[in-house]
């Protein structure tokens, strides 16, 4: 009888052991899931989807530098970061403003809005944002002991509303941004991601405060 007693107790414990090896799998999935995709990115990801607004990005970068990617992904990142905090799904402009290039408007700061609405007619997009990085203006600073640089970035700036057919923002932003060193020579790529740095702010700005003031 007591052989028998412990040989179900063998048998309690092995099925015991299966079961949480099976489990342990599952549990480290969800924990990888969850570090993967923090709750904030969540809940931006569920308000997108519930308030359902498209918002696509037309991004142009004339600026011609030897550092052009990192000026994109500075910008982009910006834009894509703010649309998240106004809940709207952000979309790749690319396609679209291809259909603007076969349209004749090579200049998407000078696209009329009937151009920008005929466009987007049936696309399911909301609203457009439209980004342009103009070359920066660049002036040498000497002095008896430095060397320094300005750069200026201008970056025309707008948010068309499909729906109404109106601009929610039509802009311009021109920052400034300086630089000097006793030893050398400062680079161009530092100043002027500099002076984009305040224009991102501004954009984060205009994004958030007029995409409440349309849903509301």
């Amino acid at each position: 009888m007591r052989k028998f007693l412990m040989l179900l107790m063998m048998l309690g414990l092995i099925c015991l052991n299966a079961a949480a090896l099976a489990g342990a799998p599952a549990a480290e999935n969800n924990a990888a899931n969850a570090v993967q995709c923090p709750f904030s990115e969540r809940l931006n990801k569920v308000a997108a989807e519930e308030n359902g607004a498209k918002a696509a990005v037309l991004y142009v970068n004339n600026a011609n530098t030897t550092y052009d990617a990192d000026i994109d992904r500075v910008v982009l990142e910006n834009v894509q970061a703010a649309l998240k905090t106004s809940a709207c799904e952000y979309i790749d402009g690319t396609e679209f403003l291809g259909q603007l290039n076969e349209n004749g408007i090579a200049d998407i700061t000078q696209a009329e809005r009937a151009d920008i609405a005929d466009v987007f007619k049936g696309s399911g997009v909301d609203y457009v944002v439209l980004v342009q990085v103009e070359p920066f203006v660049r002036k040498e600073k000497v002095t008896v002991f430095t060397l320094g640089k300005e750069m200026t970035a201008v970056v025309p700036f707008k948010i068309f509303d499909v729906k109404s057919g109106k601009y929610i923002y039509n802009g311009k932003f021109t920052e400034l941004a300086k630089d000097s060193s006793v030893i050398g020579d400062v680079g161009n790529k530092s100043v002027a991601l500099k002076a984009l740095e305040t224009v991102n702010a501004k954009i984060s700005g205009v994004i958030t405060s007029r995409m409440a003031q349309v849903k509301n």
